[in-house]
């Protein structure tokens, strides 16, 4: 039983994980005005795999592929994010507004202290806590449990987030061209 449960935790963790993982370097592409590299789209990285051959570079494909299949489990993970970026990128050619970025950084920054319990500081104290009073177990609920409810929070507080700046976004667009 305690396999099971501590499988589940691990999945979990690799879900929360990577979900805050993809909300840090939107943040920063949006508010640093940080370039396609510091927050990859599976698109863009797609074409950059099929550039590669197998026969001339085996190890850069291997790693691309892995990379690759990590950003579209991050991009899955949060749809709303993906389509706000693709949307911006498409519209603003890469190029994020002043206006923009600050409205995106007063709408996402009250949600990093959250985000922030998904890292790993705060699992390590978890963890560690865990040790010192001999309940291991209550580590991998907590991460089942706790954690998991919080990323369905912040999942969905991001998808409001995401749906109002694009809704600016194309207010924005739409004076712009009349």
């Amino acid at each position: 039983m305690i396999f099971l449960v501590a499988l589940a935790a691990g999945l979990s963790h690799g879900l929360q994980g990577g979900a805050a993982d993809y909300f840090r370097n939107a943040y920063l592409y949006f508010v640093s005005q940080r370039s396609r590299g510091d927050f990859d789209s599976s698109a863009a990285l797609r074409s950059d795999y099929e550039a590669l051959t197998w026969l001339e570079n085996p190890w850069p494909k291997f790693l691309l592929a892995s990379y690759l299949s990590f950003t579209r489990q991050q991009e899955m993970i949060s749809l709303p994010l993906k389509r706000f970026r693709e949307n911006v990128d498409r519209i603003f050619h890469d190029q994020i507004p002043e206006w923009l970025a600050a409205q995106y950084r007063n709408a996402a920054r009250p949600a990093f202290k959250f985000w922030s319990v998904l890292m790993t500081n705060s699992r390590m104290l978890l963890l560690f806590a865990a040790l010192v009073v001999d309940r291991i177990s209550w580590f991998f609920w907590i991460e089942i449990t706790v954690f998991n409810l919080l990323l369905v929070y912040l999942l969905f507080r991001e998808e409001r987030m995401c749906r109002s700046l694009l809704q600016n976004v194309r207010q924005s667009r739409q004076s712009q061209l009349a």
